[in-house]
């Protein structure tokens, strides 16, 4: 059998860690929406939970817009903005003439926080304007573990920007923005490793079919294509008596965590 040459060494070890990575990240399922607010990871009371579904359906009748809250108890490996996505568009949040829909997004177990736009509500609802609302109104209460302020914060701040009886001044994002670039720091973007990481990845399949190179990108592809259709097994029950009305969703929105 042929020896690995030493100067692959390092491409093989960072291969194999996107591989144990790819087979460890199966999809988990999108629950079903049984009203717009669905706390399957059991943070809110009763009462929380009537007093934010009224705010949502006060919204909707005031201007149409679908605005749901889906809270889960972990994204099980899954990346965050693919699992949002992947709800937003099985639930269609939003009248579908006008793809106003918006899903706010909680994984306990990351702390991850997402603000998923449909197509027609992005002009309103910013990616800025949603970064400044995860980051300034919900953000430091779930710090403190106050949740369900944070979550009310934060349906707030989007029900009152799409029914327009609430505003992120320019002043306001003005300065979210420069308190930004001075906390941010020099570490390498997450976004810029994933995308060298592929980069390796395609190099090393490019080098060729035969041999340990070929046979080293063929493991990849395989359990990259068999990771990518599997699901965990998990499940969220839930009933009817709640349901989208065909927006659409193409990624606009904001992430952050606490």
């Amino acid at each position: 059998m042929r020896k690995i040459e030493k100067k692959y060494i390092p491409g093989f070890l960072l291969l194999a860690a996107v591989i144990f990575f790819s087979q460890a990240a199966a999809a988990i399922d999108v629950p079903r929406l049984k009203a717009r607010v669905n706390d399957y990871a059991g943070i809110l009371t009763g009462s929380e939970e009537s007093v934010l579904e009224s705010l949502l359906i006060d919204t909707e009748n005031k201007t149409a817009s679908q605005v749901a809250l889906l809270i889960i108890p972990s994204l099980e490996g899954e990346a965050l903005e693919d699992y949002s996505i992947r709800v937003a568009e099985k639930w269609e949040l939003g009248q579908k003439k006008f793809d106003n829909g918006v899903l706010v997004l909680v994984s306990m177990a990351e702390k991850k926080i997402r603000i998923e736009v449909g197509y027609g509500l992005e002009p309103i609802l910013t990616d800025l304007k949603s970064d400044y609302i995860i980051r300034k109104m919900i953000v430091p209460e779930f710090k403190r573990k106050n949740y369900f302020a944070g979550i009310n914060n934060g349906l707030k701040a989007v029900t009152g920007l799409v029914s327009k009886e609430f505003e992120i001044t320019p002043e306001q994002l003005q300065q979210f923005q420069k308190d930004r670039r001075k906390t941010k720091g020099t570490h390498l973007p997450f976004g810029l490793i994933i995308f060298i990481v592929f980069i390796v990845i395609s190099f090393l399949k490019g080098l060729g079919r035969g041999g340990v190179r070929g046979g080293i990108s063929g493991i990849f592809w395989g359990s990259a294509i068999g990771g990518s259709s599997r699901s965990s097994g998990g499940s969220f029950s839930g009933g009817g008596g709640f349901s989208g009305g065909g927006g659409s969703f193409g990624g606009g929105g904001s992430s952050g965590g606490w």
